[in-house]
């Protein structure tokens, strides 16, 4: 799209009797605000109806406690490269942090690790929200199968901004929970 709009500009050019400085600058521009323009939408519209679903999923899951956070979730091992590519998340559901393990209960499937099962958590980008700044809060632990990791992303708000924003808070309750700090 944005060749698109350069190769509009350069053929409108001659016929507005744009100097090539000024011509430049219009491309410049109209590259810019389509830019800008994606990415306002993706920011918008990309978790938009998160804090309905996330209430609808509660009121179907009448175990909920009122201080779950409502997330995605995606484990690495479990997910192929092209499925990584496609979607972010495996499940949605609440994450709740009991008095001795982090529970996660989703649509799909729930996952339990005991808090001293927790070796580490981490907070790497999410690569489809990179610009964002947006990062999972990556869990690693020991399970009997070997190690794992659950990769969490908070879907609180209706904008990736604010989802980074509240998976960081997330990051600093867990880590005070099990003892560590993310890094």
């Amino acid at each position: 799209m944005l060749v698109g709009l350069a190769v509009f500009f350069a053929l409108l050019g001659p016929a507005l009797k744009i100097g090539p400085g000024a011509l430049l600058l219009l491309i410049v521009f109209a590259m810019l605000a389509t830019f800008v323009g994606h990415l306002g939408a993706l920011n918008w519209t990309g978790l938009l109806g998160n804090r309905r679903l996330g209430k609808a999923i509660a009121a179907a899951q009448p175990q909920t406690p009122s201080d779950a956070a409502f997330v995605g979730v995606y484990e690495p091992a479990q997910k192929s490269l092209f499925n990584q590519l496609v979607d972010t998340h495996d499940d949605i559901g609440h994450v709740v942090l009991t008095e001795d393990r982090l529970v996660f209960e989703g649509l799909r499937y729930r996952r339990e690790v005991p808090r001293d099962a927790i070796t580490g958590l981490r907070r790497p980008l999410i690569w489809q929200f990179a610009f964002f700044g947006a990062r999972w809060l990556a869990i690693d632990y020991r399970r009997e199968q070997g190690a794992g990791t659950l990769c969490i992303e908070s879907r609180q708000e209706n904008t990736v901004i604010k989802c980074g924003r509240a998976t960081g808070r997330l990051a600093d309750r867990v880590g005070r929970w099990s003892g560590l700090i993310a890094d």
